[in-house]
């Protein structure tokens, strides 16, 4: 499953906005990986990543396994992460509308499961 870096305009405009969620934690950087992945990252350990493909984006989450089973199980919007599925990351697939506020959740989960507890007491 080859990614390319995000250049379309729903593309862009989807990392802003994640972006922008992302920037109300302590201490997340974004970085583009050597796939043209865009992550985003606390203490460089990832928790968001993001990619496109033929110009479709597509987000995965850091989860725990509690939540990736029950997403997965329930829905067919959510996926395991190709090679990375084992360790909570999952696929939130691209054809289905968005739900920010569920977005924003999975957002605050992945940060809490991945962040040091230093910084888990600042929020």
């Amino acid at each position: 499953m080859a990614h390319e870096r995000i250049k379309s305009k729903a593309g862009l405009a989807l990392v802003a906005r994640v972006r922008a969620i992302c920037a109300r934690y302590p201490e997340v950087g974004e970085r583009i990986d050597a796939f043209g992945l865009t992550s985003f990252r606390v203490r460089d350990k990832p928790f968001v990543f993001m990619g496109e493909r033929d110009g479709v984006p597509s987000m995965s989450f850091r989860l725990l396994h509690e939540t990736q089973d029950f997403l997965t199980s329930h829905s067919d919007r959510f996926s395991r992460a190709a090679y990375i599925g084992q360790h909570g990351w999952t696929d939130m697939k691209p054809e289905y509308p968005i739900d920010w506020e569920e977005v924003e959740s999975f957002i605050d989960e992945a940060y809490r499961r991945t962040a040091p507890k230093t910084l888990l007491k600042q929020l």
